[in-house]
């Protein structure tokens, strides 16, 4: 029975049919559900099925997707010579969708390209779902794409659909489950940025790298969390100049690394600090600091002026990002428990104390009420 369906699916001529070779696909879905233990049969299927994920008849398209699934999840290992072509067609495919809602393919109606939008990407997760569970140990050239495609593209990173984002929440629970921490984090952080312009897309990014640090020693820990710190202050300047974006990012990552991860968490902050002064007062107290090392006590002055001088209610980012910094220090003040104080006479009375009393007198944004994402209050 599989060779003659196998047969309608690949059949040029009966194209024109399309409830006939529709039906021909689900009932090889059908039978590898009902009947897994036929594992040479359903090898021979998958790739003709595989193949067919280029139809241009998006119908078609989205029931091979789906039976590829299928087929893999009884295949397993079995189907890892047909990997390459599953993934090279997945990926094509994803791309179809552009980013701004539209198909690549000609349809007479848009009701007709929405709802074959919708049942592409929802196959499109299917497979890759089975891919990952099924493969995932064999993902090494694919990791980047399948990441990419999970946190920033648009319907998967949205939920504006309930069963798309229930499915893609799968999806990316199975890559921090399935796929090994050293594979998987370096493209998480490598797309980061370009995440961080998109809220939806940001969240995802933080709760995939959250998952993941959890699987991590310290000595794996370590250099990614530097090197993040380092990629947040090498736009100090534009923060300085009123778009915090990237601290903004960054410091949402810490409040979560500090909720997750505790008093395990909290020596970090001794790479924080410095940073955390700026942010707090605008970068005054750090630049004051230095200001008095190099002895140029008319400049200090003449800062320390300006500074009185001017409004102190801030931007709405600037407020956001305070927020934040002062959100991750108090989970830092809260898990300090271990041996190692943070909180000693050299940290807070001297270099914390001044920049956090500060900010009672703060008056916030006056647009903040439009932005409830945004806390209104700091603690």
């Amino acid at each position: 029975m599989c060779s003659e369906l196998v047969h309608l699916v690949d059949d040029s001529i009966v194209d024109s049919d399309t409830s006939l070779k529709l039906a021909a696909i689900s009932g090889l879905e059908v039978l590898s559900n009902r009947f897994p233990s036929n594992y040479s049969t359903f090898s021979t299927c998958l790739t003709s099925i595989v193949r067919n994920i280029n139809s241009d008849n998006l119908a078609i398209a989205s029931g091979c997707l789906r039976t590829t699934g299928a087929l893999i999840n009884v295949l397993g290992p079995r189907a890892l010579s047909e990997l390459p072509h599953v993934m090279e067609n997945v990926l094509r495919r994803s791309n179809d969708v552009s980013s701004d809602g539209k198909t690549n393919f000609s349809e007479n109606s848009s009701s007709v390209v929405s709802n074959s939008k919708q049942s592409l990407l929802l196959s499109i997760l299917v497979t890759l779902e089975a891919v990952i569970d099924k493969l995932g140990g064999f993902l090494n050239p694919y990791v980047g794409d399948v990441i990419k495609l999970m946190v920033l593209h648009p319907q998967y990173a949205s939920g504006s659909n309930s069963k798309m984002r229930t499915k893609a929440d799968s999806v990316r629970r199975l890559v921090t489950q399935k796929i090994p921490v050293r594979l998987a984090l370096p493209p998480l952080l490598k797309i980061y940025p370009e995440a961080v312009s998109t809220g939806d897309s940001k969240k995802n990014v933080i709760n995939a790298m959250i998952v993941l640090t959890m699987k991590l020693t310290e000595t794996m820990f370590k250099p990614l969390f530097i090197n993040s710190i380092e990629w947040t202050e090498s736009n100090v300047e534009d923060c300085d100049m009123g778009s915090p974006n990237r601290a903004i990012s960054f410091h949402g990552l810490v409040n979560k690394l500090s909720e997750n991860h505790r008093s395990l968490f909290v020596p970090y902050f001794k790479y924080l600090l410095e940073g955390c002064i700026r942010y707090l007062t605008d970068g005054e107290d750090v630049k004051n600091v230095n200001l008095m090392r190099k002895g140029k006590k008319a400049k200090l002055l003449e800062a320390s002026d300006d500074r009185k001088e001017g409004s102190n209610t801030l931007s709405l980012e600037k407020w956001h990002l305070r927020a934040l910094v002062i959100s991750s220090l108090n989970k830092c003040f809260i898990y300090d428990t271990g041996s190692m104080k943070f909180l000693d006479s050299s940290n807070f009375p001297m270099v914390l104390l001044k920049p956090i009393v500060s900010q009672l007198t703060v008056e916030p944004p006056a647009s903040l009420e439009e932005h409830p994402e945004i806390p209104g209050y700091y603690l």
